[in-house]
């Protein structure tokens, strides 16, 4: 039997008569116990009460629509805003309040357009009104409406009856992605160049990748090259020298250049400057960048 209502009524003079009968009672259901005519007490079966406990608990722990944890968000160094439908501030964390340059209090409560007005149209905007339609999540990048130049990375979801999202800046990847698209135009000059080309040696000295404009100038396909020491394709006087600024690169972080020649498969002596530099995995040393650029001969 559930334990919404009382299945019996005793008065607490009945109970003390009689507790024998009323805890049989209890067993079928809960007995209201009343005194001067207000209930006062309930007697339950040990059933009943441990079936109520566990429902309280499970209550305790459900995490309400649009609820957060503060302490955790405060303790977390990317910046979160979490907002209504009318677009009014329910929370932000310590990371919202440092970026904007806004204590909490002056945040908590405003419409995120009064605060910052350029927001309004904006993609972020739109972004979040798309949220709250669909109850999709979505990610983006968008540059910073409070600090120019500085692009950031937005991450919505659907949270109670708004939106919550955390942002954090990226211009460090911007910057790392555009370096890769430079390199791979200035892998392309070298090839169209025909006497230049780049070249990636492991710990080992060997070759990992290499691109094409640096296996033409060898003599060699890339295949050929992959897995072989650079100073296999050398004529044996160049190996010290070469070996030596190899050396200088790994142990001590230099960029070398140095005059070489690189021995062909067909026999042909082509001679060339070799550039070393270190690549990083981290803070650790994991390879080197290799750029050969032909010369003419001594």
């Amino acid at each position: 039997m559930g334990t919404g209502h009382p299945s019996a009524v005793a008065t607490a003079a009945q109970i003390t008569r009689n507790f024998g009968l009323w805890q049989d009672r209890a067993v079928s259901g809960p007995v209201a116990i009343t005194n001067h005519g207000r209930t006062r007490l309930m007697l339950l079966s040990i059933e009943d009460y441990d079936r109520l406990v566990g429902q309280a608990r499970i209550e305790q722990t459900e995490v309400a629509p649009g609820s957060y944890d503060q302490d955790l968000l405060d303790r977390l160094p990317i910046i979160f805003f979490s907002i209504d439908q009318a677009f009014q501030v329910r929370s932000v964390n310590l990371a919202a309040s440092s970026f904007t340059g806004r204590p909490r209090t002056e945040l908590v409560g405003r419409r995120l357009f009064d605060l910052f007005p350029a927001f309004e149209g904006s993609v972020p905007a739109q972004a979040m009104r798309r949220v709250m339609r669909t109850g999709e999540s979505t990610s983006f990048e968008a540059p910073s409406l409070l600090k120019g130049g500085t692009t950031l990375r937005y991450d919505v979801f659907a949270h109670g009856d708004g939106v919550s999202y955390f942002v954090r800046p990226i211009d460090d990847e911007v910057i790392a992605r555009r370096l890769s698209t430079d390199l791979v135009a200035m892998n392309r000059l070298l090839d169209a160049h025909g006497e230049a080309g780049f070249a990636r040696l492991g710990l080992r000295a060997t070759f990992e990748r290499v691109e094409p404009g640096f296996a033409t100038l060898a003599g060699f396909s890339t295949e050929q090259l992959i897995g072989v020491r650079l100073t296999d394709i050398l004529p044996p006087r160049f190996r010290p020298a070469v070996n030596e600024a190899i050396e200088a690169v790994f142990s001590q972080a230099e960029t070398r250049s140095i005059d070489s020649v690189l021995h062909a498969r067909d026999g042909r002596e082509v001679p060339v400057r070799l550039s070393m530099t270190p690549s990083r995995e981290g803070f650790a040393i994991d390879g080197l960048l290799l750029m050969a650029v032909g010369r003419p001969a001594d």
